[in-house]
């Protein structure tokens, strides 16, 4: 029989030895952070958490002082080309440190310090491979809450490297994939904050479109989603009629960026549904109630593309409107600051029709402007999509890079 090697399936064909089966202890050495939740300081030292490596942002922090930063660094000291990972609550996210840094870090967060005979950020990007997560995730204490991992649980992790030069070329690789998807990261926060800001100018009216002869038009009208357009609750059922196929119900989770996704979390009812909750091309889904309170209220435009029978359910509200700009509204200040008045000082996260239905806008009096007005946005929309899906294509590539080029 022969001998089977440890060699990823895809791999620099100048590379030929086969990896070594380690520890993490046996790479690196890994801390945590203060177990004390320090006393913050409006100005001195970064202090670092889990959330801050979850977004991948590090500029907006809060403080400690001098004095705490100075007793934490007898201890251990944050440095250039160290890691930074998840282990509670989240757990397994990394974070290379390729800055000069001096900053602190909370307990919920681990810190690796490599030995020189191996690369760190190689060692950052295995982290994230599959194998290594689901070493995690079986010495993850799951019943924990949160959840989280022990710091000798994860310097037991099994870790299988190749030599040193095999290693800086595999990280050299994937860290431009990973400068490529940090561009356009910040292209898509770029689009959608231009088209927040646009979106304010115009229906502020700072910004107004003229007719075909380069007049003015009318003066704007003030309207209510109520006489725009109707709200219909969502359908009713219980969990005796969910199949596996049938009448597709969405739901808030299948609310995603302005659109209703109709391929991911989907749950089938073998019931009728009544004509008036059938989604239409043009409506626009709104979770009325959810158990998290930032979901209430988001929105998402059918585009009519599903070619079967199609609702939402009881927690949803379909919106339908022959109004151009009725998708737009729900991205309007207005209604953003009218869900806040709406939720703000209950617990009870819940809106009614009713409620919706009388936010009020100022809007377009001639179905001429509100046409221009509708056709602007949406050809900017068109561009946050477009920036979206190549992030989301160039983030799958990654993710199988990962899967292929680790073992």
């Amino acid at each position: 029989m022969s001998e089977v090697k440890n060699v990823p399936e895809l791999r620099f064909s100048e590379f030929l030895d086969a990896w070594s089966l380690l520890k993490v202890s046996d790479v690196a050495r890994v801390y945590d952070g203060t177990h004390q939740t320090p006393k913050y300081v409006e100005q001195g030292v970064p202090f670092y958490s889990v959330e801050h490596v979850t977004a991948n942002q590090f500029s907006e922090t809060k403080y400690i002082s001098e004095e705490v930063y100075e007793k934490e660094n007898q201890r251990v000291r944050l440095e250039k080309s160290d890691i930074l990972m998840t282990r509670i609550g989240s757990i397994g996210k990394a974070k290379y440190i390729d800055w000069d840094v001096r900053a602190s870090f909370y307990v919920s967060l681990a810190l690796f310090k490599v030995f020189d005979s191996f690369d760190s950020k190689f060692l950052s990007q295995l982290i994230s491979s599959p194998d290594f997560q689901r070493e995690l995730w079986k010495r993850t204490i799951h019943v924990a809450f949160p959840q989280k991992i022990n710091l000798g649980e994860i310097s037991h992790c099994k870790i299988v490297m190749p030599g040193l030069k095999e290693q800086q070329k595999i990280a050299d690789f994937l860290s431009s994939v990973d400068k490529k998807i940090e561009q356009l990261t910040e292209k898509y926060r770029l689009l959608t904050q231009y088209k927040k800001g646009v979106m304010q100018q115009i229906f502020t009216q700072q910004i107004r479109f003229k007719d075909d002869n380069g007049n003015d038009y009318p003066e704007w009208e003030e309207k209510a989603l109520g006489q725009l357009g109707e709200f219909v609750r969502g359908l009713s059922y219980d969990s005796s009629n969910v199949k596996s196929s049938g009448l597709l119900v969405l739901r808030s989770s299948n609310i995603q960026k302005g659109k209703l996704n109709f391929y991911e979390d989907t749950q089938f009812v073998d019931k009728n549904c009544p004509e008036n909750i059938a989604l239409l091309k043009g409506d626009i889904a709104v979770c009325m109630a959810n158990g998290s309170k930032a979901l209430v209220g988001k929105a998402g435009l059918y585009d009519g593309s599903y070619t079967g029978e199609l609702t939402v359910g009881a927690f949803c509200s379909i919106y339908r409107s022959k109004s151009v700009l009725a998708r737009l509204l729900f991205d309007h200040q207005n209604y953003k600051r009218a869900l806040h008045v709406l939720l703000a000082g209950t617990n009870i996260n819940n809106l009614k029709n009713s409620d919706l239905s009388k936010i009020r806008f100022k809007i377009p009096s001639r179905d001429e402007e509100q046409q221009k007005v509708a056709k602007f946005l949406t050809e900017i929309d068109h561009k946050i999509d477009q920036a979206w899906s190549t992030l989301e294509q160039t983030k799958a590539f990654k993710k199988g890079l990962l899967q292929k080029m680790f073992v």
